[in-house]
């Protein structure tokens, strides 16, 4: 595991390949500096990383594409997500980070015009339909947020389920154990991505008729077995990641209670089992 940190600590976190220095560049910016930008991009609290599973600096080309983008509304995007250590194979430690290269847009969206921005609405009004809902409110400090609205676990005050995002145009993304649900999602149909009052109240009452897609649950030796081996991930016969076993806690083996493919759709209404990719990848899992 030292070797596989040491690894670590020659990569970027952001495109996740090998750090290059120059007389320009002569030694890797810490990712600390650009924690508020990283966020304002990524939606993404880099306080939440592992030194065991995530590097800490950034490379020169990622960090001036971070500085062009501090302050501006670029595309929606996901930050680069690292594979954990493996005893054989592992990605890291075989210097085989090409596998999981990572490229994230600059593409500078388009301010909305002053007659778009809703008018009936104020913060304290999604704040207090957020509460009656059963988030929990707090202010964010990043650039252009207002604050995050939290649901922890029924059975976990620890692990926050769903976070409601929601940014002074009053526009909005949510998470799912800090896994980005985006927007085409068929659950979000009919929700503009800028609230109003009537908006508002219909994203609310959504998720009172929606659940979090539990993903494949019932296959507990299975998922402690390849845990105890460190292969939590799940590949075709082509080397493609499919899906791979997810914890909410990393507390201990038990936290670890379900495979949930790459394509998962997070959000199922309350009478579905589980989503169409997760359902569909449990024949393979049958035959494991």
């Amino acid at each position: 595991m030292e070797y596989h940190i040491e690894q670590l600590a020659k990569l970027c976190r952001l495109c996740c390949q090998k750090i290059k220095t120059s007389t320009r560049y002569q030694t890797a910016k810490k990712l600390t500096e650009y924690k508020e930008t990283i966020n304002q991009l990524f939606m993404y609290d880099i306080s939440q990383d592992s030194p065991l599973l995530h590097p800490t600096v950034i490379c020169d080309s990622c960090r001036r594409k971070v500085e062009y983008c501090k302050g501006k509304s670029v595309a929606e995007q996901k930050i680069a997500v690292f594979p954990l250590h493996e005893q054989r194979n592992c990605v890291i430690c075989n210097h085989m980070q090409y596998k999981i290269k990572h490229i994230f847009s600059t593409k500078i969206l388009s301010q909305p015009c002053k007659e778009e921005q809703p008018i009936d609405i104020s913060m304290d009004f999604v704040c207090s339909v957020a509460l009656a809902s059963g988030f929990d409110v707090k202010k964010s400090s990043a650039d252009g947020e207002l604050f995050s609205l939290c649901k922890t676990e029924s059975n976990n005050s620890i692990c926050i389920e769903i976070t409601i995002k929601v940014f002074l145009n009053f526009s909005w993304k949510v998470f799912v154990y800090n896994h980005e649900v985006t927007y085409k999602n068929q659950v979000f149909t009919g929700i503009p991505k800028l609230l109003d009052v009537k908006q508002c109240q219909k994203l609310f009452t959504l998720f009172t008729e929606i659940k979090i897609c539990p993903g494949n649950n019932d296959f507990p030796e299975l998922i402690n077995q390849r845990f105890n081996d460190t292969k939590t991930e799940f590949t075709d016969k082509q080397g493609n990641l499919k899906a791979k076993i997810q914890t909410t806690t990393m507390v201990d083996v038990h936290d670890f209670n379900t495979i949930r493919t790459t394509d998962c759709e997070l959000f199922v209404s309350k009478s579905t089992v589980r989503c169409d990719c997760c359902q569909k990848h449990r024949a393979t899992l049958h035959v494991l």
